[in-house]
């Protein structure tokens, strides 16, 4: 199963990552220009916050 992961900062879509992975990764977000640090291991707690934020 496959998620996508968001910019934290404008919410751009960035990748989407399939499990398992792991690891941490460096991306730019072509929107906002912002360089992020992702860790694959943390991505599904982290994930699920960023969704429950998003639409409430």
């Amino acid at each position: 199963m496959e998620k996508t992961v968001y910019c934290p900062v404008c919410h751009q879509r960035l990748f989407d990552v399939g499990q398992p992975s792991r690891g941490q990764i460096m991306i730019k977000c072509p929107r906002c220009r912002q360089i992020q640090q992702i860790d694959l291991y943390s991505l599904k707690s982290e994930q699920d916050e960023s969704i429950r934020q998003m639409t409430t």
